[in-house]
């Protein structure tokens, strides 16, 4: 039976989601138990909480891992906001990860390839049209195994996480809607 695990990185937590056989059979919100640092320790650490996470399901190691990898853009594109140097452990946690799971296939992107120009809300009053995409693709059985955290930056990243690997599955392709004449 092929698995998969899908995450959306973070150093103070991981969005996780994993597949069995194409469908979802659990995601949730993992925290890292460190709060402070943004080095090697925490990346190494934010990583072994998924893995300990997975492992708690009682399933095997993982054939995939599929991740979302920091993009940064070009300084003066209107996309940047903040240091990029912020989005360097994002891409540790990836690593940690991938070298825990040394026998799991890697698939990864940027956020572009899976959500298009998307971006999570500026505030967490505002909508994220992404969640509405991914439960659109989701079976109520699916929906079902779903942790929500009580977080809303949080549940955003849960979303990307169940995104990701919808994406990687083929099942979430962009729906175009054409005009009729």
């Amino acid at each position: 039976m092929s698995t998969l695990l899908s995450i959306d990185p973070g150093i103070r937590g991981v969005g996780v989601a994993l597949w069995a056989e194409g469908k979802l059979t659990a995601a949730a919100y993992v925290a890292n138990t460190l709060k402070d640092g943004s080095g090697p320790r925490e990346c190494a650490t934010a990583a072994q909480a998924v893995i300990d996470w997975h492992f708690k399901s009682g399933k095997a190691s993982p054939d995939m891992l599929a991740v979302e990898i920091p993009q940064i853009y070009q300084r003066g594109s209107g996309k940047t906001k903040g240091d990029p140097n912020n989005l360097l452990p994002v891409f540790g946690v990836d690593a940690a990860l991938a070298a825990l799971l040394p026998n799991a296939h890697i698939m990864y992107g940027v956020p572009h390839e899976w959500k298009g120009g998307t971006q999570k809300p500026k505030t967490t009053s505002e909508s994220y049209v992404i969640e509405g995409r991914v439960r659109l693709r989701l079976s109520d059985n699916e929906l079902a195994t779903i942790v929500w955290p009580n977080n809303v930056k949080h549940t955003w990243d849960v979303t990307d996480a169940i995104g990701i690997g919808l994406y990687h599955l083929r099942r979430f392709e962009r729906r175009r809607v054409f005009a009729r004449e």
